[in-house]
């Protein structure tokens, strides 16, 4: 309920401004197969149920995510009625692969035979029961700290890191990396002796959600108006922009979740 009060209002802020910009930009009406519209992105069910445009209502700004995270909070609960323990978060990593297996066959039966539904795999593949295993991994990391099991699990997502370099699943390595460097964390406190520092990095963690929910919008409006002053050559322009997209990925570390 408290990452909810945090996370929920500024969320929805996000929301009416993405609808609010969508119509600025584009100046369209867009129908939605479910007849949901955007209350798919309120209730957190854009990557639930599929739609017939993916970009609009299953991730518009990339708020996929967002959903992933309503979807885990709700299951909370259950999830740590059964997972206790270190060892007890190991066989949950299992489990939620074969959740990602029968999430992703259940969606292609049911919604296949819709006329008009796009991009049906990478919604199921999107949804929250799909990714659940992300969280998986940091449940195991939670409870690796939590009973002196660092390194073990460092050893477990580094091989998953690995595998999935090998069959080109490069967000696996992204998985690992983030556990191991949870771990190290957890292992080595950071000391930071300047406290003009400290004060600016707990800022900056405060605030990176809002950049993580803006920072799609703002590739698209800067897009959007880099496109309206063409008279820029095309040097200055592209150098600029890239400059500006690397500068948001960069912020868009997620420094809120080890907030």
């Amino acid at each position: 309920m408290k990452r909810a009060i945090r996370i929920l209002p500024s969320y929805y802020v996000g929301i009416i401004l993405m609808i609010i910009i969508t119509y600025v930009i584009t100046g369209g009406e867009y129908s939605d197969i479910f007849h949901l519209g955007w209350l798919r992105y309120f209730l957190g069910l854009n990557t639930v149920l599929p739609s017939n445009n993916y970009d609009i209502w299953n991730n518009r700004y990339g708020y996929w995510t967002m959903s992933c995270f309503i979807w885990f909070y709700i299951l909370a609960p259950l999830i740590f009625k059964f997972v206790k323990s270190f060892k007890s978060s190991i066989v949950f990593i299992g489990a939620s692969f074969g959740i990602f297996a029968f999430w992703k066959v259940a969606v292609d039966f049911i919604f296949s035979r819709i006329e008009g539904i796009e991009n049906l795999s990478v919604t199921s593949g999107g949804s929250p029961f799909a990714t659940l295993y992300y969280f998986a991994f940091g449940i195991m990391i939670y409870f690796a700290v939590k009973e002196g099991k660092a390194l073990i699990a460092c050893g477990i997502s580094l091989l998953f890191g690995i595998a999935g370099i090998l069959i080109e699943r490069n967000s696996w390595a992204w998985c690992a990396i983030t556990c191991i460097i949870i771990a190290i964390f957890s292992l080595h406190k950071l000391d930071i002796k300047s406290q003009t520092v400290s004060r600016f990095v707990k800022w900056l963690s405060g605030q990176s959600f809002y950049i993580y929910l803006a920072h799609m919008m703002a590739f698209n409006l800067s897009l959007f108006i880099v496109d309206k002053f063409d008279s820029l050559t095309g040097s200055i322009k592209y150098v600029a922009w890239g400059g500006y997209c690397n500068f948001a990925r960069l912020c868009d570390c997620r420094m809120y979740e080890f907030g």
